[in-house]
């Protein structure tokens, strides 16, 4: 043999030199395709926050009329709860007299009675509650999630334009009738309800605020959510009558809602008839709302940018693609060929449980709510269980919370009418100081027991992307006054002790927001709109529920042990057990003072091992790169293999490209020069 035979002419070689290509050209195949892969999962997370912190530090930039900002979404639910809750009295009071005339007009006589009046608007009014309840559990799920793709500004703006056309109807529906329109008010309900309702709305307001503001500032920022609300229901009545009374001396005499002390002369006098001044508070809420739809539309800027919602967009074509392919299976399961009918009869019935599916695919966002793998950032999945259960548990609490909180107001006026005789001007004034006093602590006191008290003074670290012990802490403070509020209430033996405790027990409004503030920390930010609308179902569901457990409970409090003060002991307990969770939660989670949040030090422990990996491989391969380099070198100077930068995922992957795509196409030429 001469020296110038080719040595791939021999066919040991031959096999040799091709089962050595192949080893190399998978190994260096498997390793780029394995280093593209984790660049592709960690860049979708970088590049989504790197889209929302250009966002936010553009957003500084812009003049503040266009600058989307936690004061101009307030701006909306204020406005919005004050012009109904200015409205809601009068309406109320229309209601009332409605009703008696419906009674007078059916039993043929000049009074109505009182039970037969109290009963049929009660009937009215859990009619529209349930049918409103279930219209807005429905349009929540959705519409968290669209939010995310479309931007919160239009479904704010359809929430708004809901209401208006709502109470429009219902204020020609007591404009045209003298007596008790019941379908009609339901009717004008569920249109106002359509958007979602004022629930949804403060929703999309948290969403909105998590989209302009960082982690360390969300618990004061979604306390002024609630705040802007509080505020709004607590100056709306009094805005109210104030248009009551002012026209006074213009108009005819007005007429206010019945006061409690009142009723009897109400349902024992004539035919009532409605004044033109009543209908002054229903104009002004139609008239406040029709500029906050202008408002929403034209001014409010939005709080997500375009490569945010194209994000979204893009990631509910691929969820759809996947039902979409799911029900498509379910379907060729029942075309199979009809010669094993058994078999097809059988696969047939599973299409009850793709309807079923169908049916089910509204509850589909609640599955958000138990921290799914593909709503975790993948540098956390290694701790998914843990922070699985803190989740479960924090939506618990904030839930429950949020359910009976929606009862207290209402067993609280009753136990007063029970207990203090209270009037409507007492019910007014325990409305006031309840609403005012939450405000006033989630505007003020807020910013001081988080920054001043438990960041500043106690060093308690605020973590981004789990709960840490200022949540824990805020939470804990918040439900250990509530528990001790509820206990005095028990106790109390006056209207004035009351509303000092109730005023005291405001503190409690800071666990909404911090739980709030602590869940969404879980998730990435695409998924926020989402979260609120899942939570915003159950929070529905138990707005409905909630009222008629503790309201059942009360009665039977009354009937049955003659102890009205029995529910405020109920209270007492369900604060007892959250306090409870909390501390179990801490313990699972090892928090306290000195705790450091898990992401940082288990990214910066993976970024070190890649690099010592990295740095001890291409060590060992030293003489495998000197001879690449000189075979890469004398064909193309330009694609030299070098060491990428210590650290950069990104160079790596250049790198093994060149010499994945250089190594492919000498492997190719030797197979060639093989064969």
């Amino acid at each position: 043999m001469s020296e110038s035979t080719p040595l791939f002419n021999k066919p040991n070689a031959t096999d040799h030199h091709r089962d050595a290509d192949d080893l190399l050209e998978t190994a260096v195949t498997d390793a780029y395709v394995g280093f593209l892969d984790d660049d592709d999962e960690d860049d979708d997370v970088d590049d989504e926050v790197l889209w929302i912190r250009e966002q936010r530090e553009q957003n500084k930039t812009l003049p503040w009329m266009k600058r989307p900002s936690v004061w101009m979404i307030c701006l909306c639910t204020f406005l919005g709860s004050m012009a109904t809750s200015a409205a809601e009295p009068t309406r109320t009071g229309m209601i009332f007299k409605l009703s008696c005339n419906y009674l007078m007009d059916k039993n043929k006589s000049s009074t109505c009675n009182p039970e037969e009046t109290q009963v049929l608007v009660s009937n009215l009014s859990l009619a529209t509650t349930l049918s409103m309840g279930l219209v807005t559990m429905i349009v929540s799920g959705k519409v968290g999630t669209l939010s995310d793709i479309y931007g919160r500004k239009l479904f704010v703006s359809v929430i708004i334009g809901s209401m208006i056309l709502g109470k429009t109807i219902l204020f020609f529906t007591l404009h045209h009738f003298n007596t008790l329109p019941f379908y009609s008010i339901i009717t004008g309900d569920l249109v106002a309800s359509l958007g979602g309702g004022i629930i949804t709305l403060i929703a999309l307001t948290n969403s909105y605020i998590s989209d302009v503001v960082e982690a360390h500032e969300r618990i004061y920022s979604l306390g002024l959510s609630i705040a802007s609300l509080y505020i709004g229901l607590s100056i709306g009545p009094m805005v109210g009558n104030l248009l009551l009374t002012v026209p006074k001396r213009f108009l005819d005499k007005p007429h206010s809602s019945p006061d409690i002390s009142e009723m009897k002369e109400i349902y024992t006098s004539s035919l009532k008839v409605i004044s033109s001044t009543e209908f002054i508070p229903l104009r002004f809420e139609i008239g406040l709302l029709a500029i906050v739809f202008i408002y929403c539309v034209f001014v409010l800027p939005e709080s997500r940018s375009e490569k945010a919602r194209h994000r979204s967009r893009t990631l509910s074509r691929v969820s759809m693609s996947d039902i979409r392919q799911f029900r498509e299976e379910e379907g060729n399961d029942c075309n199979r060929s009809p010669f094993d009918q058994v078999e097809q009869d059988s696969n047939c019935r599973n299409t009850v449980f793709g309807a079923l599916f169908k049916v089910l695919d509204f509850f589909r966002p609640l599955l958000l709510l138990t921290l799914p793998a593909d709503a975790v950032n993948p540098n956390r999945r290694y701790r998914i269980k843990k922070d699985r259960l803190a989740v479960i548990i924090l939506v618990i609490i904030d839930c429950v919370n949020f359910g009976f909180s929606t009862a207290v107001g209402n067993i609280t006026v009753l136990y007063g009418l029970y207990k203090f005789n209270w009037t409507s001007i007492d019910i007014g004034h325990f409305m006031t100081i309840a609403c005012s006093s939450r405000a006033i602590v989630l505007i003020i006191l807020s910013p001081m027991i988080t920054h001043t008290l438990f960041h500043k003074k106690l060093q308690f670290k605020i973590f981004k992307r789990q709960f840490d012990m200022v949540d824990f802490s805020i939470s804990v403070l918040g439900f250990s006054v509530e528990f001790l509020g509820f206990v005095l209430l028990y106790f109390a033996r006056s209207s004035a002790a009351l509303f000092v405790v109730f005023a005291l027990q405001s503190i409690g409004s800071l666990t909404g927001p911090t739980l709030n503030s602590a869940i969404i920390k879980h998730y990435p930010e695409s998924k926020v709109g989402a979260y609120f609308g899942a939570i915003s179902i159950l929070k529905n569901a138990l707005s409905l529920l909630s009222p008629l457990i503790f309201v059942s409970f009360y009665k039977m409090s009354i009937t049955e042990w003659h102890q009205p003060q029995l529910v405020f002991a109920l209270l007492a307990l369900i604060s007892f057990i959250f306090l409870c969770l909390l501390i179990i939660l801490k313990r699972l989670l090892n928090l306290d003072s000195n705790t450091t949040e898990d992401l940082l030090l288990r990214s910066q422990s993976i970024s070190n091992s890649r690099r010592t990996s990295f740095s001890s491989e291409t060590s060992d391969s030293s003489s495998f790169r000197d001879s690449l380099n000189a075979s890469v070198f004398e064909s193309d100077p330009e694609t030299r293999y070098t060491s990428p930068v210590p650290g950069s995922s990104r160079g790596l992957s250049r790198e093994f490209a060149r010499s994945n795509s250089f190594l492919s196409n000498q492997v190719k030429s030797n197979k060639a020069n093989a064969n």
